[in-house]
């Protein structure tokens, strides 16, 4: 997964699957989360390019659709 930036590549993950969604933080602007085609959801860092944060695997299939949750509004 590549985070652009002005259409230049920013940071890269490698991902065992797909990534069919990502949202980012309203808090962090660094933080991004990927729902992934293997049902994992990851929290990723661009100041930590190559690996996630935190990985939760509670979805049985692909994760196609994230929000975060609407703290500012």
């Amino acid at each position: 997964v590549d985070a652009l930036l002005w259409g230049n590549v920013i940071c890269r993950w490698d991902m065992e699957e797909g990534i069919y969604d990502v949202a980012w933080s309203e808090v962090n602007p660094n933080h991004l989360i990927g729902g992934e085609a293997n049902g994992r959801i990851s929290l990723l860092d661009i100041a930590m390019p190559g690996k996630s944060m935190l990985t939760w695997h509670e979805h049985q299939k692909e994760v196609s659709s994230l929000e975060w949750n609407m703290i500012q509004r």
